[in-house]
């Protein structure tokens, strides 16, 4: 099945295979920043260059007091109008410590086989992903990272086409992550189109004995507005390690720590929830399209207890800290899945060379 462009560069297809190419970023060559200063963060370079991360992505640049949100919305109703935009930073921060803050945050990046549903953390520092950082004058935040152009311009209209990337977010502060796309490089939440809002409610409690969990939870926007079932759930769970001042999570499987695969339909159809039908089948634009990451933890006990009541959450929960609210993605790509094999064709624009997995989706 040919394709036009993605990213601008040229597709490819593995002899008589049904499999597509997609572009792929995972990240690792950039930069490494640990900063807790606002304004300072990851400055994307090489093959990222055509990223952006704070107030680049916002509509009103120029402007200290720039914002994401511009009035209060009942879809995204935790992200504020108060928080300043800020950039997002490149981990992990040193070896076997992702992120500065105790108790969230991953160890180090995605180092699983593209495509898998979970994904192992890397222990070098060359394994590197992009972060939030809520602690000190990063703490009350509003994170914005935007995506290269996408173009799928005569995109053969017989595939199913995702937004793939993988996600970490352990924290009593996690808050809100909402995705975002939008035909210009620069945004805000009342411009661009939501795709998918994500919330993580904490519940346990922060001892030696104990465990602190998140029950993630993501909602499709579709033609009918927010779903009401979710489409993606994993409750992310980080063992209180008091003899560590790292994260207190292994490096490996354990302490249900994996890195997880989201899929965010753009075919204009949803084999996840009871309302298909999405807004926007991407594979009939024509204008390049620009995916924007906006996150915003909790600033205080009561919002994520607010949290914790919108999405049902009644388990026990103390000990909320603004510090815990790191929140990570690695390996963010767009994947076209074959409507009759169910097959994935990858391409790494890091390394620029074409590399195929055949992976079976899976839709539960």
């Amino acid at each position: 099945m040919a394709i036009g462009k993605i990213n601008k560069v040229a597709p490819s297809s593995a002899g008589a295979s049904t499999d597509t190419t997609v572009d792929l970023y995972d990240f690792n060559g950039q930069g490494r920043t640990g900063t807790t200063s606002p304004g300072n963060g990851w400055s994307p370079s090489g093959t990222h260059s055509g990223w952006a991360t704070g107030e680049a992505c916002i509509e009103t640049q120029g402007n200290a007091d720039a914002r994401w949100k511009t009035a209060i919305n009942s879809e995204t109703p935790f992200l504020t109008q108060s928080e300043q935009v800020d950039k997002w930073n490149m981990g992990p921060y040193q070896s076997g410590e992702g992120t500065q803050s105790n108790e969230t945050g991953p160890r180090g990046g995605h180092v699983s086989a593209v495509n898998s549903t979970v994904g192992l953390h890397g222990a070098s520092t060359n394994a590197r992903f992009p972060y939030t950082e809520t602690s000190g004058n990063k703490a009350a935040k509003c994170f914005v990272m935007r995506t290269p152009a996408y173009n799928f311009t005569n995109y053969s209209g017989a595939d199913e086409l995702y937004l793939q990337f993988y996600l970490h977010a352990v924290g009593s502060a996690i808050g809100e992550f909402v995705v975002y796309e939008d035909t210009s490089t620069t945004s805000r939440d009342n411009l661009a189109n939501l795709l998918a809002r994500f919330r993580f409610p904490p519940y346990g409690t922060e001892s030696a004995s104990n465990t602190r969990r998140n029950d993630a939870k993501g909602y499709l926007k579709t033609s009918s507005g927010i779903e009401g079932t979710a489409f993606f759930t994993y409750t992310y769970e980080s063992y209180y390690d008091l003899s560590s001042s790292n994260e207190g999570q292994t490096a490996g499987s354990s302490n249900g720590v994996y890195w997880q695969r989201i899929r965010i339909p753009l075919h204009g159809t949803s084999p996840y929830t009871t309302e298909p039908t999405l807004p926007t089948d991407y594979r009939t634009t024509t204008n390049d399209r620009y995916f924007y990451f906006v996150h915003e933890a909790t600033t205080n006990s009561t919002e994520a207890n607010s949290i914790r009541t919108a999405e049902g959450v009644t388990a026990t929960f103390s000990n909320w800290n603004s510090f815990e609210g790191d929140l990570a993605i690695d390996d963010v790509s767009v994947v076209s899945v074959s409507a009759s094999s169910g097959t994935v064709g990858v391409k790494n624009l890091n390394k620029h060379e074409f590399q195929f997995a055949s992976d079976k989706f899976n839709k539960a």
